[in-house]
């Protein structure tokens, strides 16, 4: 799972949410934590306006 957040100042979605936007892309498991940022279980296609924060582990201990 990876902590993502989404830059709005280099890509102008027009209309488009950042859901369908990650999606489109190949981004898989997303799920908004709060405004910009997002969890997604799988990376998509690098993209300039999607910068991954962290990598967080599913591991129980």
């Amino acid at each position: 799972m990876y902590l993502i957040e989404i830059d709005t100042k280099k890509f102008d979605f027009q209309g488009i949410s950042h859901e369908e936007y990650l999606e489109f892309f190949g981004y898989r498991g997303i799920r908004k934590e709060k405004e910009n940022l997002y969890t997604v279980m799988q990376l998509g296609v690098i993209l300039p306006a999607v910068k991954v924060l962290c990598q967080k582990s599913n591991k129980k201990i």
